[in-house]
């Protein structure tokens, strides 16, 4: 069990992990009804999965390659976001959980490393 807080009530209330994991991006308030409980950040970095800024990814439900711009793990409009380029130049701010149909391509440690026409920078 956690506590959490309702951010346009105020009020506390325990809320037990399993079932918080991903509900509680979605949870409303007993209280007051409405959906505004930030998610555990257990919750976050788990739906994020191994995505880092600067990692190429590759999608398996849009079948395309995209690289991280940006994870914001508190985002203002929804519970994390994560702003992606698609290897089509599509441009998208979103908040989809990692799943297993999803793959590395490359992390941003691998980019690093990687050869130039200079030699390894």
């Amino acid at each position: 069990m956690y506590t959490t807080e309702c951010t346009a009530c105020g009020r506390r209330i325990c809320v037990h992990p399993e079932l918080s994991q991903v509900e509680l991006c979605s949870a409303e308030c007993v209280l007051c009804g409405t959906r505004t409980f930030p998610a555990h950040p257990a919750a976050v970095m788990e739906q994020i999965g191994p995505r880092r800024v600067g990692g190429v990814y590759r999608s398996g439900y849009w079948e395309k390659e995209y690289t991280v711009l940006d994870v914001e793990p508190a985002a203002f409009d929804m519970p994390w976001a994560i702003t992606v380029l698609f290897e089509d130049g599509i441009r998208r701010r979103h908040h989809t959980a990692w799943n297993a149909r999803d793959s590395i391509v490359c992390q941003p440690s691998d980019i690093a490393a990687a050869p130039t026409i200079h030699g390894y920078p």
